[in-house]
């Protein structure tokens, strides 16, 4: 029986739905049964709760309206307590018809009881109270009162009993929630695995031979076709295909052989043809390799020579550049070597006038000091006429007190003492200011001595000075005369290589043009053996390629191995 690809995809998808069908029928039947409880809480148990909350509640009215009855007794609070009665007879009744547990049915039982007892109770009381309204009283407190309160307290039992069903429901089926979710993830987790271990096997089934067929046909196409048949045993496309490219690779071989064989006979064909070309381009290309040989010798043998006549002009240009420089340099070495005489000269006669001014400076100097000293003389003589003057002042002072007693005798000689006096007083004005100039003199005196002196102290640092600058000079002279000597030598070995040089090119251009006559000889001879080459190069192409067609065809038939 063949077992298709597609079979073995539809039975692995098909196991993992039936899974799937099983773990969602487990889920369905559980979320029912789930439903049903939960249903079966609502339906029954909260009925039977609500129930049970009315029949507390009417059983408050009961003994309300009673009380109320007593204190009023109104047609009103009558009507209302048979009201409530009635209501709570018929609230027992439907609840007793619900579908209860035993001990609900002993609880409803009792409560009727309790009931019928509380209105049989209830309806002496109301007589009574008629008559004797605080024995009714009495009576009630004693005998229905009680009987309502334990109904309420059965009814709240009941209320209690009812409401931990529910929540024990609820816990149930919390629990079975929890317990689905539960099987749920496994149900998940196992088709989840389930799935890829079908999956795992299929792709096995399925890849397995497809990957030796790829591998086979890699074979193939890397040129090897000696590889065993593939056998599968699938029966299915994979085991198809097998076949069929077992198929292919024999008729591959068999046309492989044939081209194979064609090859090498037209290989052989164009390597006989080939031989006879080669001897005959050999021997053409053996003389005209010859001759080129000679023509690029001679050839390279000019353009050596227009190189060295280049490089000997270009050398010979620079040398007379050279000696030109060489001559000018010596023009200025000279011209130099004069202007550092002339320097040398102008800085000995700087050096000589400046030791005269050293000298001038020297004399100015002592006859500023014999100045001072002159003016210390003339102040003495000062100081000798302002005592004179003072004398004489005092003189002619006491010529005027003798005057002056003297009365009119002595007139005469008072005019004379007053003109005395005067003429000292002036005189010692006089000597004053020419104290006053003396001290100025002297000042000036002995700033002019100390700026003499300063002056000296820098025209020796100035004799110094020049003196090292005309050592300098005239070492300066020595070397610019003996650069001058070289320089005069350079030129004179500069100019005789000059005319060398010349000689040198006359002689290699003579060689260049035997040179170049000698390479178009060789030219016209090779172009007449390239023409014939040319002719043989054209036969020797077509075998060459009929010869390399036949190559790469057996090259490319090489390549696989049958």
């Amino acid at each position: 029986m063949k077992f298709s690809i597609r079979m073995k995809m539809l039975t692995g998808f098909l196991a993992v739905a039936v899974v799937l069908i099983i773990s969602g029928s487990f889920l369905f039947n559980s979320l029912s049964k789930m439903d049903k409880s939960s249903q079966e809480l609502l339906d029954h148990k909260v009925d039977i709760l609500l129930n049970a909350s009315n029949i507390t509640k009417i059983a408050v009215q009961q003994s309300s309206a009673l009380r109320d009855y007593l204190l009023t007794q109104t047609e009103e609070s009558l009507n209302r307590l048979n009201q409530a009665n009635q209501t709570q007879s018929q609230q027992l009744k439907a609840t007793a018809q619900l579908e209860l547990r035993e001990e609900d049915k002993q609880s409803i039982t009792k409560l009727q009881n309790l009931s019928k007892d509380f209105q049989t109770k209830a309806d002496k009381v109301v007589s009574l109270a008629k008559t004797d309204r605080q024995a009714s009283i009495e009576l009630a407190s004693t005998t229905v009162i009680p009987v309502g309160r334990e109904m309420e307290y059965e009814a709240e039992r009941m209320v209690k009993a009812q409401q931990q069903l529910l929540n024990e429901g609820n816990k149930a089926n919390s629990d079975m929630a929890d317990q689905l979710k539960l099987i749920n993830l496994i149900t998940i987790i196992a088709t989840s695995i389930l799935a890829m271990v079908i999956g795992y096997f299929v792709s096995i089934l399925i890849a397995k031979p497809i990957l030796r067929i790829s591998k086979s046909a890699q074979q193939i196409a890397d040129g090897d076709l000696t590889g065993a048949n593939i056998v599968i045993k699938n029966k299915d496309e994979v085991g198809d295909l097998a076949d069929s490219f077992n198929q292919m690779k024999s008729n591959l071989q068999r046309l492989i052989s044939e081209i194979q064989a064609g090859a090498e006979h037209v290989a052989s064909s164009s390597e006989e043809l080939a031989a006879g070309a080669v001897q005959t381009n050999q021997a053409t290309e053996q003389i005209s390799s010859s001759i080129q040989k000679v023509a690029e010798g001679t050839e390279h043998q000019v353009q050596s020579v227009m190189a060295c006549v280049q490089a000997v002009n270009e050398m010979s240009a620079g040398v007379q550049q050279i000696a030109v420089n060489a001559q000018n340099v010596t023009d200025v070495v000279i011209a130099t070597a004069d202007r550092s005489l002339e320097g040398n000269h102008a800085i000995q006669s700087a050096v000589q006038q400046m030791q005269s001014i050293n000298n001038t400076m020297e004399d100015l100097t002592r006859v500023i000091t014999g100045l001072g000293e002159r003016s210390k003389d003339i102040g003495k003589i000062v100081e000798l006429i302002t005592a004179i003057a003072k004398q004489t002042n005092l003189l002619a002072l006491n010529a005027a007190i003798e005057s002056a007693r003297a009365g009119e005798h002595g007139r005469g000689f008072a005019v004379v003492a007053n003109e005395v006096r005067n003429l000292a007083e002036q005189s010692s004005q006089s000597a004053q200011q020419i104290a006053e100039l003396i001290t100025t003199i002297q000042q000036e005196a002995k700033s002019s001595v100390i700026s003499v002196e300063t002056g000296r102290a820098e025209v020796s640092e100035g004799i110094r000075i020049v003196n090292q600058a005309g050592e300098t000079f005239e070492h300066i002279h020595r070397s610019i005369n003996h650069v001058s000597d070289e320089i005069q030598n350079v030129s004179a070995s500069v100019e005789q290589m000059s005319a060398n040089t010349e000689q040198v090119v006359a002689a290699i251009t003579s060689i260049s043009e035997t040179s170049e006559e000698a390479v178009a000889e060789s030219q016209t001879v090779s172009a007449a053996t390239q023409e014939q080459l040319a002719s043989m190069a054209e036969i020797s192409s077509a075998v060459d390629s009929l010869s390399t067609m036949a190559e790469q065809l057996q090259g490319q038939i090489g390549k696989f191995k049958v």
